[in-house]
């Protein structure tokens, strides 16, 4: 054979092969990219499919705590109020002197006594 036509033939070999191996590497990417596409959209459908449960949870949140804010309300109006209103009855018995009945046992006052401060006065004898 003639050098040229090995050339040629050589040539062309190597660009077939160079195209294919290219063609394979764009395909390749592309399936990676679908790939990467396809999580988002089921991390996106995941998230979608959560958001009930979110709504829901809220709801029975906004309902427990508007709970815990009547039944405060209530003992704090059984302890301020000396005379209960008809609502009040059946939590408020008794006279000025009267006791809480059927408050939630979930709530504990408690009243801070504070040291007097006297920490203006040793500044008052620091300064000049």
């Amino acid at each position: 054979m003639e050098p040229i036509v090995v050339l040629v033939i050589f040539v062309l070999f190597v660009s077939v092969a160079w195209f294919i191996a290219t063609y394979n590497r764009f395909i390749k990417y592309k399936n990676g990219i679908e790939e990467a596409w396809s999580g988002i959209d089921v991390a996106l459908k995941r998230r979608f499919n959560l958001i009930p449960n979110l709504i829901r949870t809220t709801e029975e949140y906004s309902e427990h705590e508007a709970k815990i804010f009547r039944t405060k309300s209530d003992y704090l109006s059984c302890i301020n109020d000396k005379n209960p209103g008809p609502s009040m009855i059946p939590h408020c018995v008794g006279g000025p002197g009267f006791q809480c009945n059927n408050i939630d046992s979930r709530f504990f006052f408690s009243t801070l006594s504070w040291a007097p401060v006297t920490a203006d006065k040793r500044f008052s004898d620091v300064r000049i």
